[in-house]
C-alpha cells in the first residue's frame, strides 16, 4: 500500500466516523467533516487534502470516486458501530458517486442559512421541495 492509498483509507475513515457513531446516515450530513464541505463549498474544499495523487483526476472525478470509496467502505458491518444502509450504498452507484442537484442544493442552502432560518416552515422546506429528486 501506498502512501496514496494510506492517504486514502485514513481520509475515509475520518468521514467514516460520524456514520459509526451514528450522528448522521451519510458523511456528507455531518457539517464539520472534509466531505461535507467538499459537497457544501467546493471551492473551498480546494484547500483539503486530497485522497488521490495530485493532477491524477479532477476535482470533480476526485470528489465522485472518494464519494464512492467511502459508501462501500461505510456499508462494512462493524461491532458496536453504525453503517452506511446498503440501500443509500446502492443509489450512490447508481449515480457514479455523483450528488443530484437537488442534493447540491439541499447541503448549499444549509450551508448558507447554517442552521439558522427566519420564515414560515413552508417557506424553509420550498427549495429542499423544488429540487428533490432534480438530476
Amino acid at each position: 500500500m501506498g502512501q496514496g492509498d494510506a492517504q486514502l483509507v485514513c481520509s475515509a475513515y475520518i468521514d467514516l466516523n460520524p456514520v459509526r457513531a451514528g450522528i448522521v446516515q451519510k458523511p456528507e450530513d455531518y457539517r464539520w467533516s472534509g466531505m461535507g464541505l467538499r459537497v457544501r463549498a467546493p471551492k473551498r474544499a480546494g484547500q483539503l487534502l486530497s485522497p488521490f495523487p495530485l493532477n491524477a483526476v479532477s476535482e470533480r472525478q476526485m470528489s465522485s470516486l472518494y464519494r464512492l470509496f467511502v459508501y462501500e467502505a461505510g456499508c462494512i458491518k462493524k461491532r458496536n458501530a453504525g453503517q452506511i444502509p446498503e440501500e443509500i450504498n446502492r443509489k450512490v452507484k447508481n449515480l457514479m458517486g455523483k450528488l443530484k442537484l437537488g442534493d447540491k442544493l439541499l447541503h448549499r442552502f444549509r450551508n448558507l442559512t447554517e442552521g439558522h432560518a427566519i420564515g414560515s416552515r413552508q417557506l424553509i422546506e420550498y427549495p429542499y421541495t423544488l429540487f428533490r429528486g432534480t438530476s
